[in-house]
């Protein structure tokens, strides 16, 4: 998941944010950003959904388990949208 999915959706989280914030494909405002912003989202993911998931499996019930992770995929969301928000 974190080594194929976690590149790919961060590229294309990134391409859609810059198209809605333009209005229109721009793929050099695309590329700017992702060259400023790719790594260290990947870095920040890969620190921070392998530690939860690990959590996750070990420490919390099955039936909570989908709720945990839509929790901290809040925190998440929070996060990615704030990185993307600063310029």
């Amino acid at each position: 998941d974190q080594l194929l999915f976690a590149p790919t959706f961060t590229v294309v989280f990134y391409t859609w944010m810059r198209t809605l914030e333009v209005g229109a494909f721009s793929p050099d405002l695309i590329m700017a950003t992702l060259q400023l912003k790719f790594m260290s989202t990947l870095l920040a993911k890969w620190s921070f959904w392998p530690g939860v998931s690990l959590f996750n499996f070990r420490y919390v019930p099955q039936r909570l388990r989908v709720f945990v992770i839509n929790v901290f995929g809040i925190l998440w969301s929070c996060y990615i949208s704030m990185v993307n928000a600063q310029h």
